[in-house]
C-alpha cells in the first residue's frame, strides 16, 4: 500500500512537471539546480556503493559477501534507475532523448563538449551501469541454470535456459567463471572511484566559488560508500521477513556492517573538519563568507546541526560492543545516515547556491510540493523493484554457495 501511495503521488508530481513546467518546482534565477540535482546526486551516491562493496568483499575473499553481494548488486541498478530520472525531468522535455544523450550533429552540426563535465558524467554513469549489469549477470548464470532444472513452466524454462548460456556447473566453467568475475570486480572498483569523482567534478569545476573545493573526489566516494552501507542495513532489515534472508542476517552480519558504516563516519567527520578548517584558513574572502552563511545562515543552522548529527554523532553508538550488534539500533542508526547524507547534499548543493555575498541578495530556496512528490515517487519506485525482482529470482547466490 504504501508503495504504491508513493508512487502515485510521484507520478501526480509528474504530471505537474510536465503540465506547467519547471515553475512548479521551487526553483528560482539563483537556485536552478534544485532538489532534482540534490536528489540525483543522493541516488548516485547509493547507487555507485552497490556493485563496490560487492566487488571489494570479493577480491579480498570474504566469505560474508555471500549474504549481501545480490542485494547490494541489485542496489546499484536500482538506485541508477531512480537517479537518472531526474536530469531527464529537470530538462523539461523528456521525450526529446537528444537533449538528454550527447551525440555529435545536434543543434545544427555542432559537436559534443568534452570539456564538459556534464558530459564526462553521462559517459561514466553509463559505463558503470552497463559493467554493473555485466557482473549482477555473470552471477546470475549459475542461478539461471538452476531455475531452469527445477522449473516446470515451459516458457520460463526456455528463458531460463537462453540465459543461462550452455552452463553446465563443470569445473572449467566454475573455473572461468571465477577468473572473469574477478576481473570485472577490479574494473568495478577502478570505475567507482573515477565516476564518483566526475560527479563531484560536476560543482567542483562550475564557477560557484563554494565549490571550489579540491576535497571533493574523496569526499564524494567516501559518502557513496557511507550511505550505501546504511541503505543494505535498511534493506536486509526489511527483507528478514524471508526464510532465507533472516538466516544470514545474523549478529555477526549487523557486525561486519556497523564496523564499516562507522569507520566511514569517522572519515566524514575527517572531511568535514578539513572543508571548513582549508576554507577558512586559506581560502578566499568570499568563499569565507559563503561557508559562514552555510553554517549560520537563514535556516542554515538546523540544516547543517542535523548533517553533523545524523552523520557523526549518531554512529558514534555502534562503537559500543554492545550495541553495535543491535538489530534495532543499526536500523535506526541507518535510517539517520540516510536522511544525513540527504541534508548533506541539500547544504552542498541549495545552501550554496543561495548565498549572497558582497551585497548581493540572498535567494532562499522553498521546496514546493512537487518537489517532494518527485522524490517519494523514486523511492515507491524502488522498493517496487525490489519487491518485484525477488519474486523472480533468488537474492542469495547460489554460486557463493558452491
Amino acid at each position: 500500500m504504501l508503495i504504491i501511495l508513493l508512487i502515485g503521488f510521484g507520478i501526480w508530481g509528474i504530471i505537474q512537471t510536465l503540465n506547467i513546467g519547471i515553475g512548479s518546482w521551487g526553483n528560482n534565477n539563483q537556485i536552478n539546480w534544485g532538489i532534482a540535482i540534490t536528489n540525483f546526486v543522493w541516488w548516485i551516491g547509493i547507487g555507485h556503493s552497490g556493485t563496490l562493496i560487492s566487488a571489494i568483499l570479493l577480491i579480498f575473499n570474504q566469505n560474508w559477501r555471500k549474504s549481501i553481494s545480490r542485494i547490494a548488486e541489485l542496489m546499484t541498478i536500482f538506485s541508477l534507475i531512480c537517479a537518472a530520472f531526474f536530469p531527464l525531468i529537470h530538462m523539461g522535455r523528456p521525450w526529446l532523448l537528444n537533449w538528454f544523450v550527447p551525440f555529435t550533429g545536434r543543434l545544427g552540426g555542432l559537436g559534443i563538449n568534452f570539456y564538459s563535465p556534464l558530459i564526462w558524467d553521462f559517459f561514466a554513469i553509463g559505463t558503470y551501469f552497463t559493467v554493473s549489469i555485466l557482473f549482477l549477470y555473470l552471477g546470475l548464470v549459475p542461478d539461471l541454470y538452476l531455475m531452469k532444472i527445477t522449473n516446470n513452466h515451459s516458457l520460463k524454462n526456455r528463458i531460463f535456459k537462453t540465459l543461462a548460456f550452455n552452463w553446465n556447473g563443470s569445473n572449467r566453467q566454475w573455473q572461468i567463471h571465477h577468473s572473469v568475475t574477478l576481473i570485472i570486480a577490479g574494473l568495478v572498483t577502478a570505475l567507482v572511484i573515477s565516476v564518483h569523482s566526475i560527479v563531484s567534478l560536476d560543482f567542483a569545476v562550475t564557477s560557484v566559488k563554494g565549490w571550489h573545493n579540491t576535497l571533493f573526489p574523496p569526499y564524494f566516494v567516501l559518502g557513496a560508500i557511507f550511505s550505501g552501507l546504511a541503505m543494505i542495513q535498511i534493506i536486509l532489515f526489511f527483507l528478514s521477513s524471508n526464510k532465507k534472508i533472516a538466516e544470514v542476517y545474523t549478529t555477526e552480519l549487523r557486525s561486519k556492517i556497523n564496523r564499516l558504516i562507522r569507520i566511514c563516519s569517522a572519515g566524514m567527520a575527517f572531511f568535514y573538519f578539513m572543508e571548513i578548517y582549508q576554507i577558512f584558513k586559506f581560502g578566499e574572502e568570499t568563499e569565507s563568507a559563503i561557508l559562514t552563511y552555510k553554517i549560520f545562515g537563514q535556516k542554515s543552522v538546523k540544516i547543517f546541526g542535523a548533517m553533523i548529527f545524523l552523520n557523526l554523532i549518531l554512529p558514534l553508538l555502534l562503537w559500543h560492543k554492545k550495541l553495535e550488534c543491535k538489530r534495532s539500533l543499526g536500523v535506526v542508526v541507518s535510517f539517520g545516515i540516510l536522511i544525513g547524507m540527504w541534508l548533506e547534499r541539500y547544504w552542498i548543493v541549495i545552501k550554496t547556491m543561495e548565498t549572497g555575498v558582497k551585497d548581493q541578495p540572498v535567494f532562499l530556496f522553498d521546496p514546493t510540493l512537487v518537489d517532494v512528490s518527485l522524490f517519494a515517487g523514486t523511492l515507491g519506485l524502488f522498493l517496487w523493484m525490489y519487491r518485484f525482482i525477488k519474486k523472480h529470482i533468488p537474492l542469495l547466490p547460489a554460486f557463493e554457495k558452491k
